[in-house]
């Protein structure tokens, strides 16, 4: 009998593959996560990150059900980039103030939208090209 230190759901391991090897003391047999302690990890694109600044709270809806979104707030961002195929992304990480929902599992994808306050149309429609000219023009 194998008994885990805390409850949680199998997310790596599955047993009918070992049947009949031998296992030794400390080999994996599953890998456990824990549900009540979930968090979002999300992706922000260096171009973006100075925008997060103070912002703690935003929303996020999982591709599973995308019709439902969920309040999240920044408790940790990474502070150095990670290199990505598209280009360098933060890691930040928000929890769930409401709690997680039953249904929900780790490496769950979706998309989330951060609260950076209001901004004008102008500065909506041409901040990317603007700062695409400041870093290519300058001397």
């Amino acid at each position: 009998m194998v008994k885990a230190p805390f409850s949680g759901i199998i997310v790596e391991g599955d047993l009918a593959e070992r049947i009949g090897s031998p296992v030794r003391q400390g080999d994996m047999l599953f890998k456990l996560a824990r549900i009540e302690r979930l968090y979002a990890e999300l992706k922000v694109s260096e171009n973006d990150i100075h925008q997060i600044g103070q912002t703690l709270e935003g929303e996020i809806a999982l591709a599973s059900r995308p019709e439902e979104v969920y309040r999240i707030e920044v408790f940790r961002m990474e502070p150095i980039a990670v290199a990505e195929e598209k280009g360098n992304v933060f890691i930040v990480h928000a929890g769930f103030p409401d709690g997680p929902q039953a249904w929900w599992r780790p490496g769950m994808t979706g998309v989330a939208k951060l609260n950076i306050g209001d901004r004008s149309l102008i500065w909506i429609a041409s901040h990317r090209t603007i700062d695409f000219l400041r870093l290519r023009l300058w001397w």
